[in-house]
């Protein structure tokens, strides 16, 4: 099976979630990188490949990938290109179009995306999902805290660390 690829609408999902929308008018850049923030706890928690795209001002496509992180992608358009422009082409040249989720409030996107087999997001229903992942990431990690504590009071893992005794120690 292929793997599931969530693809956002960066500027309209920062407009429309209202602790995104306000720290866009103050500083738009910020707002965008909280949202892919928020974008690596689903890649994370779901296993999705996630794409985030922007539209841009400058005149070239911006590409951007952690070389390390090849399923976490932000790109940024050039003036010529817009963002659902390019979302359609992302889905429009999967290998499996209805393994694509693009996240948009944008009614033509999700039309066009739709018709390829598509499934889509409101923004406020990638704010639900992105809440659930967080919960379950803090749940997993609490687990593995747990499970690491157990292994410590079990003496097996961690080794503890020898008594040092002073040297004014005499007993």
């Amino acid at each position: 099976m292929a793997r599931r690829h969530l693809i956002v609408d960066g500027a309209n999902v920062v407009h429309a979630l209202p602790g995104l929308a306000t720290l866009a008018r103050r500083d738009r850049v910020s707002a965008r990188e909280r949202l892919t923030v928020m974008l690596r706890t689903i890649r994370d928690v779901e296993d999705f490949k996630v794409t985030a795209v922007f539209d841009g001002r400058g005149t070239e496509l911006s590409v951007r990938e952690d070389p390390g992180d090849p399923d976490f992608t932000v790109i940024v358009t050039s003036s010529a290109v817009t963002a659902d422009d390019v979302i359609e082409r992302l889905v429009g040249k999967a290998a499996v179009p209805s393994d694509c989720v693009v996240a948009t409030a944008d009614r033509l996107v999700r039309q066009t995306v739709e018709a390829t087999g598509a499934t889509t997001l409101m923004p406020d229903e990638l704010g639900a999902w992105v809440e659930r992942a967080e919960q379950r990431s803090r749940r997993r990690i609490t687990r593995m805290r747990g499970h690491s504590l157990e292994k410590r009071d079990s003496g097996i893992g961690i080794p503890r660390t020898p008594k040092i005794s002073h040297p004014r120690d005499t007993t």
